[in-house]
């Protein structure tokens, strides 16, 4: 006489041995930590101002427990404390290796005295010796930053063609923007001014020389069918002093020059 199992007695069966398989291992201590330790740790990661070896060090921390109890979030916890990483994906790789890919936060422009803005919109802390070179400076309410950022490329794009870098780009509170060139010159905008505003003023610019944009201090934008220029001082060159004159007064004393002593008069013998 042969006994036959319902098959649902069978699955059944399987799912308790399957449901208590890891609480015997864990029990008999199968998963402890020396026997399944982390012995690699790949980061995969195209950063350029986090080093490998600070997210390892990171990471370091969080592995002790062995390959089957690291805790994934806790290592991704500790990754994403340093302000320049922007994301972090960690998974287990059999039998003794974390993988981790990370990317890094790409800073557009700085914002305010002490901020970054990414090419995300996000804004981040981050030590002013970190701070990389030749970012636009932006400032103004954080909620329009990306608006800001916007207007400052589209008008860098458009000076750029005269050779005129935006090098700074602000907003006030009611919404009106300053533009700064590379030359120290302001250029001030109504609130509702944009595109139209920088076209028309680069078409009359291209009738100004190079030594009139140099000497450009402020530009009011402003009005609706003109703009008004404020200019920088012109510098002056001091006056040559006559021949007749003396040195002023301010001047070095003049180097004092050795006599040269007579030479030598050789008597014939």
């Amino acid at each position: 006489m042969s006994l036959r199992l319902p098959l649902a007695w069978i699955g059944w069966m399987l799912l308790g041995a399957v449901l208590a398989l890891p609480l015997l291992a864990w029990q008999g201590d199968w998963f402890d930590a020396a026997k399944w330790p982390i012995r690699n740790l790949r980061v995969e990661s195209e950063a350029h101002s986090v080093p490998v070896s600070e997210i390892t060090a990171r990471v370091a921390a969080h592995v002790e427990g062995g390959f089957f109890a690291v805790d994934l979030a806790e290592v991704r916890a500790a990754v994403m404390a340093n302000p320049w990483i922007e994301r972090v994906e960690v998974r287990r790789q059999f039998p003794d290796r974390l993988v981790l890919r990370v990317d890094e936060r790409r800073p557009v422009a700085s914002f305010g005295a002490d901020r970054l803005l990414s090419s995300r919109g996000d804004l981040f802390d981050v030590s002013p010796g970190h701070w990389p070179e030749g970012l636009p400076r932006l400032d103004g309410p954080e909620e329009e930053r990306a608006r800001l950022y916007n207007f400052w490329q589209e008008a860098n794009q458009k000076f750029a063609r005269v050779e005129l870098p935006v090098v700074a780009a602000r907003m006030s509170a009611r919404g009106a923007f300053v533009l700064e060139l590379a030359t120290g010159c302001e250029l001030l905008f109504a609130r509702q001014a944009g595109a139209e505003t920088l076209d028309r003023f680069l078409v009359s610019l291209a009738a100004f020389t190079v030594a009139e944009r140099e000497r450009l201090a402020r530009v009011d934008l402003r009005y609706a069918n003109g703009y008004v220029v404020v200019w920088k001082p012109a510098e002056v060159a001091p006056p040559a002093p006559s021949p007749d004159q003396g040195p002023p007064a301010d001047a070095p004393p003049a180097p004092l020059v050795p006599e040269q002593a007579p030479a030598a008069i050789e008597e014939p013998a």
